[in-house]
């Protein structure tokens, strides 16, 4: 099976995971930050966490894995 020009193979499956790690480890940490009353964050933050854990979720379930054979 000849790959396209270009093809680059990106386990897309394992970058998800890890953003989903991030995302959630940035949530956890404005969540506390928060209550403890520390600082105010900004909404953009808390949507910025979200985003990133929504593609994160895209990359593991949506797009394809490819054989790298």
């Amino acid at each position: 099976m000849s790959r396209q020009p270009g093809f680059v193979p990106i386990p897309f499956h394992i970058v998800g995971k890890i953003m989903i790690a991030m995302g959630g480890i940035g949530s956890v940490i404005v969540l506390i930050s928060t209550i403890g009353g520390w600082f105010e964050v900004p909404l953009i933050v808390t949507i910025f966490s979200i985003v990133v854990i929504l593609i994160g979720l895209y990359l593991i379930f949506i797009v394809p894995r490819e054989s790298l054979d």
